[in-house]
Order: structure tokens, then sequence, then C-alpha cells
């Protein structure tokens, strides 16, 4: 029998935004991000540091313009709002993940879009996870994953990327083997602005 011809094509994805600092993150940039586990607290699985305002330290303001352009950017070509919508960033902390530690299942409530820049990563070995957690009616054994029917999908990472993403998307970081310490640098935002249609009845000033 004759194989059909036939297209796929999707509706409604979920936008997971990709882009890299052009340059290498300065002697006192580093030094900061790694000193911070100096006061740091245990998370479920790592450690996270105990300041979570971060990007309004003055050691990272560069970071942070780099960070909020990129905002303007997923906003601009993902969410193209009509109206008066602008993303500012709420909390931003540091994540440490070593040996045998991990970054449990978690999504990001309070929150718009987040994202994370990476510090230290080895993308050989350093992958951030995004799960899918929406109802299957039924779920039968897959032979080949895709796009379509994984349930999860990872990305590696790797020093200076940064990936932003919508806030109630879940995602984690597996156990590491390795014996390096990954840090990454979080954050999260809200919106602020005339939101949505006073004719529609749906309008919002924040």
């Amino acid at each position: 029998m004759k194989e059909s011809n036939f297209e796929i094509s999707g509706v409604f994805p979920v936008p997971i935004f990709h882009t890299e600092l052009d340059r290498e993150f300065t002697e006192k940039e580093l030094n900061f991000c790694k000193n911070q586990i100096n006061d740091a607290n245990d998370n479920i699985g790592n450690n996270t540091s105990n300041n979570n305002y971060l990007l309004e330290e003055k050691e990272l303001k560069d970071i942070k313009n780099f960070i909020e352009k990129n905002i303007k950017v997923y906003m601009d070509n993902i969410v193209c709002p009509a109206d008066d919508t602008q993303v500012y960033i709420t909390q931003s902390w540091i994540n440490y993940n070593g040996q045998n530690q991990f970054h449990h299942e978690h999504s990001h409530p309070n929150s718009y879009i987040s994202g994370v820049l990476y510090i230290k990563a080895d993308e050989i070995i350093d992958s951030i996870n995004f799960t899918n957690r929406q109802y299957s009616f039924i779920q039968p054994l897959i032979k080949n994953y895709n796009i379509w029917n994984s349930k999860d999908w990872w990305y590696p990472v790797k020093s200076k990327k940064l990936i932003i993403f919508p806030s109630s998307v879940t995602h984690n970081v597996f156990q590491k083997n390795d014996s390096n310490i990954r840090i990454s640098l979080a954050f999260n935002t809200f919106v602020k602005g005339n939101i949505g249609s006073n004719v529609r009845l749906n309008e919002l000033k924040l």
C-alpha cells in the first residue's frame, strides 16, 4: 500500500529562547558570582545564594543590561504585545550544583517569564531539562522519541549561554555525576503598564 503524502505541523508551541553573551565574563563578575557560595543556603538538591536580588548589585550591572536587552527581544519577537507592556526583573539568584547534586523539578509562580544565564557550565555534561505536565489520556510505549511524543526534552548548556522561557514551564537539572561546580544565575520577571483592552473588559493597569 502506497504511503500517502502528509505534513505535520504544530500549534501553541512553548518558546525556549536561546542566546549567548558575546564576550567573556570579567574577573569581577566571576569572582562575585563564585563568592556568593559563601553565603548560600541548602535548596532541594543543590545550593542557592541567600541574596536573591543579585542583579541589583553593581558588580552585575552589565550582565543585567544584557539580560534586559534579551527580555525585550523575547517580547518583541515572541509575545509581540500591542499595548504598553513592559517586563522587569524581580528576583535573581545563583544556583550551585556540585557532584551528586541536582535541581528539583519546579516552575516559577508569581513570575511571567524566567531565565538562566550560565556562569560556569560544561556543554558536554551539563543540561537543563523541560517537562510537559499536560495530561495524556493514553500513554503507549514509544519506539522513537520526538518533540510530539516526548514528556521531557533537555538542552545542553554552557558558560555564557542565556535561556529564557515561560515561568509556568516545569524544569529541572539531573543529578551530576561529575566533579565540576555548575554555576547559574536565574531570574524571574513580572509585567507593568496598561495591559489588555478597556473595550474588551480585560484591561489591567499595573
